[in-house]
């Protein structure tokens, strides 16, 4: 223990950590060679005491937590695990100890290693259906899960299960664990275990939770109409009026929603608390805000000894937004305690190319549309200068200075606030509450700070303030954070093209070369490699670069069509696959006399066990400054045409909006087809094929960043709703109605209100999807009118073009 706590309580916590948390890695390295036999019996009987006892270990590493599963707990130690476990056991079946050692031990010890972790899952299961809450519930059978996956009864597991953290208060809120129903009754089967009253109201818990409605509805009628005690009643109506929640019933969810809330005397704060905020919810769906306001009020308050999530605190939040009461929102975030405003400040705090705090997102449109600006920047100075105790206000720093970027359009404050960031270090540790690591931290401030810098480079005038401030630009990845933290290149892409817009107008032109090659190299290799999570952001990113190059934006828009789809090839993808399979069933145990299928062998099989009754990071390339000034720049047309785009300073603006609106009707015109659900086109001839679009992580939600404020998002492309991409600002997603607002600012100086300020002056969009697309499927787009190209192929040529139009840029004098 590196940090021992002064209290002692603290100290026999952490004990107790250490010791369930790492006894099976420790156990690991015993060799029953290395003992005398009387060693070696005792160490027999403890294991088995251990992994049979239900309410000893299996007891204790619950308590640690739903994150230390199985999974987790002997991960480091897989396969010295399992020989580790076939020694002793063949020591037990080669030495004649059996008249000297508990014959439960040695039944154990003689069991199959399929059947070695059975009685642990069998308790695991029997904490699952004994578990009085929702908490406890879901915690017990994950744990079993985790059991079960390595053992005989394996094959009753569904192969394609996610297993995300849900806030114990947010189950009601349709987020799931895709486990179906067979799983979980098969289960209950296959350890023949008696359902009590209770155990039906851990199983409508566990159904729920994985999406089985219809059937947690019957598992709940059951447990009422068993129950005999008032708080075991108040808890299954409570669980009813939330599985109506997720079934979008709000009448029937507020119906039993009140029947649970009619007699409350002598109710746990916790189900109090969770009853009123489902009975919030369900007003709030059905628009009756005031009602739902004072639901969640109560539930705040129902418990003092245990303050409510972020999340809670955010939908309180939201119900003032979606009622527009926008003063009163920030009346309520007044009477909040501290402690409250610091949970929804770093509630699920995750900021990346794709999202940022939902509540910070609010917060910005609360305070602008209450003209209480001010009074939320008093609110995040108060949980910055709390978070400062321990090192770790950066995050919030940065959302302080976007908020001043986006609401006020105050530069010199948010360029306080980033410098701040920038000047600061870090140990590599995340930070403190937020959770935010510090290369996200360091990338977010370079990226705002970027934007910031192009805006005062576009609006100046001067050479030599254009000089300074393209100096100070790239010093951005030289500050004392970037240095401090492993930044991946893909991650400064949008960096490094604030960089070249702005050499392309200073020079020298081989820098220029340089940076944009730099930033197409960074795409490239993370394309051409076999990882596919960030292939999204970075055929986005690719996409930018192209429309730097002149000659390329068709490639470019066929680029961003793709970036919800699967580009890598299905057949490279497989075998990796099959390689990490065979890899993970090398270290699962193999049950002697094969897996079972049949679920009443199954059950023999577990009663004749010993059971009792109960991708490297990319090192950042530093800019080599080399070449000359750029030469002759004025003799290329199409150099200034680009020029004049970039920085907005022609009198009339005409070629930057002309070019977005021109972009704009000629995709919204080849868009004309069926959407699928998975985002991919499809006319009414060819929905069969359409069904098999490959497409990619939905996780890459993207939002728009104008005035709606995220009330528009994309998983994937819809004829109805274009998506704008400024090609100008780091980050600049915009839907059709605030794609609009900013061209009408552009030209008639906009609403009067500094919202519109969610773009650069006179930017360049490119649109999605591009004019005749199909879609992707087998690692091959599609599009109309054209033929079929595998997507590997459609990449070389953009490379051969990519070469080719730097040889045009270069060509003469």
């Amino acid at each position: 223990m590196y940090h021992t706590p002064s209290d002692p309580r603290d100290r026999t916590q952490k004990l107790h950590e250490y010791a369930f948390g790492y006894c099976l890695e420790h156990w690991a390295w015993i060799s029953p060679s290395d003992h005398s036999d009387d060693d070696n019996m005792e160490v027999c009987e403890a294991f088995t005491t251990l992994i049979t006892e239900r309410y000893g270990f299996v007891t204790g590493i619950e308590d640690l937590g739903p994150d230390y599963v199985l999974d987790r707990l002997i991960e480091s130690c897989d396969e010295r695990f399992w020989e580790s476990w076939n020694s002793w056991s063949q020591w037990v079946k080669d030495t004649p100890i059996k008249p000297y050692i508990d014959p439960l031990t040695v039944k154990y010890w003689t069991c199959d290693q399929g059947d070695a972790l059975l009685p642990l899952a069998k308790s695991h299961v029997e904490n699952w259906l004994d578990a009085a809450d929702y908490g406890a519930a879901r915690k017990s059978y994950k744990f079993a899960r985790s059991a079960i996956a390595r053992t005989s009864l394996r094959n009753l597991l569904d192969d394609d299960y996610e297993d995300d953290d849900i806030d114990e208060e947010h189950e009601e809120d349709g987020a799931e664990e895709n486990a179906s129903k067979e799983e979980i009754y098969g289960i209950i089967k296959a350890f023949d275990i008696q359902l009590r009253s209770n155990s039906y109201y851990a199983l409508a818990v566990v159904l729920n939770l994985r999406g089985n409605r219809e059937e947690a509805i019957m598992e709940l009628e059951k447990a009422i109409e068993m129950s005999r005690d008032p708080i075991e009643e108040f808890r299954n109506y409570e669980q009813l009026a939330a599985v109506y929640c997720n079934l979008e019933k709000y009448t029937d969810a507020l119906s039993y929603s009140e029947l649970s809330l009619r007699n409350s005397e002598g109710v746990p704060p916790l189900f109090l608390s969770r009853a009123l905020l489902t009975k919030g919810r369900a007003h709030g769906e059905l628009s009756q805000y005031e009602e739902a306001t004072v639901s969640f009020e109560k539930a705040r308050l129902a418990n003092l000894d245990r303050m409510v999530s972020g999340g809670v605190l955010l939908e309180e939040l939201s119900l003032h937004h979606k009622s527009e009461k926008h003063e009163y929102a920030i009346k309520i975030l007044g009477s909040w305690k501290p402690i409250e405003r610091l949970t929804l400040f770093t509630n699920n705090y995750c900021w990346n190319e794709w999202a940022e705090p939902d509540a910070h997102v609010l917060l910005r449109v609360v305070a602008t549309r209450s003209n209480s600006f001010d009074v939320v920047v008093g609110m995040f100075r108060e949980v910055i200068q709390t978070l400062d105790a321990e090192d770790a206000g950066a995050p919030l720093r940065v959302s302080l200075a976007y908020a001043h970027w986006r609401i006020r359009y105050d530069a010199e404050a948010a360029k306080v606030l980033l410098n701040q960031v920038l000047n600061s270090t870090s140990m590599g540790y995340n930070y403190s509450l937020t959770d935010a690591e510090p290369c996200d931290v360091a990338v977010r401030a370079i990226n705002i700070m970027s934007d910031i810098m192009l805006r005062e480079f576009q609006a100046s005038k001067s050479p030599e303030s254009k000089a300074r401030i393209l100096t100070e630009a790239k010093t951005l990845r030289q500050r004392n954070l970037p240095q401090s933290t492993q930044i991946s290149g893909s991650q400064l892409t949008p960096h490094l093209l604030v960089l070249a817009r702005m050499l392309r107008k200073m020079g020298p032109a081989q820098e220029y070369n340089d940076v944009l090659q730099q930033a197409f190299d960074i795409c490239l290799e993370n394309l051409n490699d076999s990882v596919d999570w960030n292939d999204s952001i970075n055929l986005y990113h690719l996409a930018m670069v192209l429309m730097h190059m002149d000659g390329m934006r068709r490639e470019a828009e066929i680029m961003n069509s793709c970036q919800w789809y699967q580009i890598n090839d299905s057949e490279s993808q497989s075998a990796e696959g099959d390689h990490d399979t065979q890899s993970n069933e090398a270290h699962a145990p193999q049950p002697v006399d094969g897996v079972y299928s049949d679920v009443e062998d199954i059950t023999d099989r577990v009663n004749t066990v010993g059971l009792n009754s109960d991708a490297s990071v990319a090192q950042d390339a530093s800019l080599d400054a080399g070449g000359g000034n750029v030469e002759d720049q004025d003799e290329k047309e199409d150099d200034d045409e680009m020029e004049d785009e970039d920085d907005g300073e022609d009198s009339d603006g005409e070629n930057e909006c002309g070019a977005a609106e021109s972009v704009t009707e000629a995709s919204q015109a080849g868009s004309e087809a069926k959407i699928s659900d998975d985002g991919a086109s499809k006319t009414e001839d060819d929905t069969e094929v359409q069904e098999s679009w490959d497409v990619g992580d939905a996780s890459n939600k993207n939002y728009c960043k104008g005035v709606c404020y995220y009330n528009n998002d994309w998983e994937g492309w819809d004829a109805e709703y274009p998506m704008y991409q400024c090609v100008f600002c780091t980050e600049s997603i915009l839907c059709s109605d605030c794609h609009t607002i900013r061209l009408n600012y552009n030209e008639k100086g906009g609403p009067g209100e500094r919202e519109a300020d969610f773009c650069c002056a006179n930017g360049q969009y490119l649109v999605g999807p591009v004019t005749g697309w199909q879609g992707v499927r087998d690692s091959t787009i599609f599009m109309d009118g054209e033929e079929p190209i595998k997507f590997k192929i459609f990449l070389d040529n953009v490379q051969h073009k990519w070469k080719d139009e730097w040889e045009k840029f270069w060509d003469g004098h």
